[in-house]
């Protein structure tokens, strides 16, 4: 008899004791066939053969029949977890869906933040001539404009926020208020700028 390792399952278990067993009735099979039957002594041992042949034949029977119930039952496992995987399939395409379209905005965000930041690094190196009020109202307003656009790029980056945190993708809810707060400080630093300038 085969002896069952802890962790072999019922399925590897049962191909293994009906291998075992028809490597038996096969054994037996080749030494009825070949044993002579020469003598009352020789005719009693295949007699005794024929019946273990017998026996062992019910067994293979019985092992066919549990390996094709764990066969049946191995089908219906894969069916259940296809199945599974199918349902999930499409709620992992539609949050894929939404957290590529999460990203997206961010990454438009982060564009026109950058694009800004240039401006804004434009703007610091403008000196109004001190005899043209209009060139430092020019200045003024250019620095308003920027002003502007930081405001609706960290109004539209806490929309990414709150809209992440009602998908739970906490990930990207922080990484969009990391650059909520990067762009409220460029917002405060143009501020302090535009106060400079005018006095």
């Amino acid at each position: 008899m085969t002896k069952k390792n802890e962790d072999t399952s019922p399925l590897v278990a049962a191909a293994q004791a009906l291998d075992a067993e028809l490597k038996r009735y096969a054994e037996i099979a080749a030494t009825i066939a070949r044993s002579p039957l020469d003598s009352e002594k020789a005719i009693d041992r295949m007699t005794r053969a024929v019946t273990e042949a017998a026996e062992s034949e019910q067994r293979l029977l019985e092992n066919v029949g549990a390996l094709s119930r764990l066969l049946v039952g191995s089908r219906e496992t894969q069916e259940t977890a296809a199945a599974a995987i199918l349902e999930r399939s499409g709620q992992i395409a539609q949050r894929r869906a939404e957290l590529d379209l999460l990203r997206a905005r961010l990454k438009g965000i982060s564009t026109v933040a950058k694009a800004l930041a240039e401006e804004i690094q434009k703007a610091s190196h403008y000196k109004p001539d001190p005899y043209d009020a209009g060139s430092a109202k020019e200045v003024d307003e250019a620095f308003f404009k920027i002003e502007q656009g930081v405001a609706e790029c960290a109004k539209a980056a806490q929309d990414v926020v709150t809209d992440s945190n009602g998908r739970e993708l906490e990930d990207i809810a922080r990484q969009a208020d990391g650059v909520r707060q990067q762009l409220l400080s460029t917002k405060n630093r143009v501020s302090l700028l535009r106060k400079q300038l005018a006095n």
